[in-house]
């Protein structure tokens, strides 16, 4: 596995994903309370917030995955095992980000249109199974050394 291949795999995927992370971030919006906010600054701010908190989500889970997939070095399926890892990642800290700020600290709140599972919305944890799947499975061609 070439460095280069990797580091044109990451970035090209971290790019893909942060603009569909914006996207989710803007449709998604009415499920929360800031949706009703008179202030177009403080969602706008929201949104660009949450979006670079996507990236830096997005960032941490691939290059841990990266680095699971290098330590274990598996002989077969490398690039599936590194989706896994990548999506597991994300969607275990989104589940404890969407607690820990709605519940504990009431950073922010799900309107009442948020489906919810153990009070945990049901559209971020779906954000973080759909957006790193559509990129990375998008991007598994420029991937091919890898897998």
């Amino acid at each position: 596995m070439k460095p280069s291949t990797i580091w044109r795999f990451s970035s090209d995927y971290l790019v893909f994903s942060m603009a569909m992370h914006f996207i989710w971030e803007v449709v998604q919006l009415p499920l929360y309370t800031l949706w009703r906010n008179p202030d177009n600054g403080a969602i706008a701010y929201a949104i660009v917030h949450c979006t670079l908190g996507d990236l830096l989500i997005a960032t941490c889970a691939l290059l841990l995955g990266l680095l699971i997939v290098h330590l274990l070095r598996p002989q077969r399926n490398r690039f599936l095992l590194l989706s896994f890892v990548t999506i597991l990642l994300g969607v275990c800290y989104t589940i404890f980000s969407e607690w820990r700020n709605t519940v504990l600290l009431r950073s922010w709140e799900y309107s009442d249109l948020m489906p919810q599972v153990f009070g945990i919305g049901i559209s971020p944890m779906a954000q973080w199974i759909v957006v790193p799947t559509v990129a990375l499975f998008a991007l598994k061609r420029s991937a091919w050394a890898i897998s």
